[in-house]
């Protein structure tokens, strides 16, 4: 009797460890709201813009000022859904400056700087 009142303590701590396991993990994930739904949203348009302009760079050497427009503008945004939505704050940084770089030397290149 006693050993089976030792087990299903046992079996009590291996389930709420993994119940807390599980709710630290409900935790992460942050709320759904209209807001992160657009930022979603947003990803998804640009990324397609981007494939497209790099599928009409093969054709046309002009559009590379457009690519990197809108390839900077898009990896802000994977940094933000990244940081906000993802939770993963450390690699949305690279993505940010990345895509910061990318916007400001574009400008530069088209002012002839």
């Amino acid at each position: 009797m006693a050993k089976k009142k030792k087990e299903d303590l046992v079996e009590n701590e291996k389930k709420q460890s993994v119940e807390s396991k599980d709710n630290k993990n409900v935790q992460e994930i942050s709320k759904i709201n209209r807001f992160n739904i657009l930022f979603v949203d947003l990803q998804v348009v640009f990324t397609i813009l981007t494939i497209i302009c790099v599928i009409w760079y093969f054709f046309n050497a002009k559009v590379w000022h457009v690519l990197q427009f809108v390839l900077g503008i898009t990896l802000i945004i994977i940094g933000y859904n990244n940081k906000i939505i993802y939770n993963r704050p450390k690699f949305a940084y690279v993505y940010y400056v990345i895509g910061i770089l990318l916007i400001i030397f574009e400008i530069l290149l088209l002012l002839g700087v």
